[in-house]
């Protein structure tokens, strides 16, 4: 039953969001709400810019939607009322039970949402926006979404569920930066995450999920290259939130059965966002560029200046996402060689990417001294 079930919420917010989208495309065209190729940006005609709109609607009303309908019909009715029964043996999960902990992730979705598509509209300062997403992050760990680290200090746990808040919200936000890019790579990190809590009876989580898998996948046909939409800054970090957030409440490591290797789970699953952003800030820092300021040293376009084209550069994005995240889903079985093993492996992958990089850097200096003064 379950299978059905979550095909059901997967086709029914990728169609739901499909059609918020197309809507979204055509209110952005009516108000004149556009993302304009001037300076650094690679697109060139203007294209409309509330993608992250339809994304936050279909999620969050899918949920709503569904929620409202176990409430007032899950005793009525005997599906409903075995999904209500299923929720709530798995509602419990820690000190706070997942349901309040989901509100606190749908709050602090909703602020950093508020002012991304403020700065899509009116471009806000690096700072406001850092600051919101610092009192996002600290309403979700005030709901109890917290890092349990071996460590039982609540400061601790709480600053570095901050941390990992901000890593990967900004994470998402520095990879839209080519079309389908932001969107593919988290469409790829949201079913692997499925697939690791779905046999651990995490219900609610693989059902979040799943909703915002199908929310980006109706997104992302719109989106892939040539995009029609863009996400924006509201779609990127709301996206990147939800997914940090998920990350932290889901259980990847259980003493009696499983590696406490499975820790490490989100960080490959998210290894490819991490690994671009941290390149670019050392990059920027060492040009002494500001963090915060846009350029063209992402994976993706030095990948376009070495010969690909946009969109297979996307997709070789997405395929080392795929190989790296898919790594991620043996590490709660693996011992230490085993772990061990997989670590070089992925280690393997991003060194390639490492070499692609110096190529590209390579080829920049030998076009730089072959200009004619």
């Amino acid at each position: 039953m379950w299978y059905l079930i979550y095909l059901y919420i997967f086709v029914a917010s990728a169609l739901l969001s499909l059609a918020l989208t197309r809507l979204m495309i055509a209110v952005s065209n009516r108000l004149g709400v556009y993302d304009l190729p001037e300076g650094r940006k690679n697109h060139e005609r203007p294209i409309p810019y509330l993608g992250g709109v339809a994304i936050y609607l279909s999620f969050l009303g899918m949920i709503a939607i569904h929620m409202f309908a176990l409430h007032t019909y899950g005793g009525k009715f005997g599906l409903l009322a075995g999904i209500a029964k299923q929720l709530h043996y798995t509602a419990a999960l820690g000190e706070k039970p997942a349901v309040l902990r989901a509100l606190g992730i749908v709050l602090g979705g909703t602020l950093v949402f508020a002012v991304g598509l403020m700065d899509d509209l009116h471009s806000l300062r690096a700072r406001m926006k850092l600051a919101v997403q610092i009192i996002a992050a600290v309403i979700v760990v005030a709901f109890g979404v917290r890092l349990e680290l071996f460590i039982s200090n609540p400061i601790v746990t709480s600053v570095a569920t901050i941390i990992w808040l901000l890593l990967i919200v900004n994470a998402f936000n520095f990879m839209d930066n080519m079309d389908g890019l932001c969107a593919g790579v988290a469409l790829i990190a949201t079913l692997v995450f499925f697939f690791v809590v779905f046999p651990l009876r995490q219900t609610l989580t693989a059902a979040i999920l799943l909703a915002m898998g199908g929310s980006l996948l109706g997104f992302l046909v719109f989106n892939f290259n040539p995009a029609r939409i863009f996400m924006g800054d509201a779609g990127a970090m709301f996206v990147g939130f939800v997914l940090a957030s998920l990350s932290v409440v889901s259980s990847f490591y259980m003493p009696d059965h499983m590696s406490a290797w499975g820790l490490f789970t989100p960080i490959l699953i998210l290894g490819v966002p991490i690994f671009d952003t941290v390149g670019v800030i050392y990059l920027r820092w060492r040009a002494g560029i500001p963090i915060h300021v846009g350029d063209n040293r992402h994976f993706s376009h030095r990948l376009v200046h070495l010969g690909m084209s946009k969109r297979d550069a996307v997709i070789f994005i997405y395929l080392v996402s795929f190989a790296v995240g898919l790594g991620a889903t043996l590490l709660r079985y693996l011992g230490l060689i085993g772990a061990v093993t997989l670590f070089v492996q992925t280690l393997g992958i991003f060194a390639i990417i490492i070499l692609l990089m110096i190529a590209d850097r390579e080829k920049r200096i030998r076009e730089q001294s072959n200009k004619p003064e």
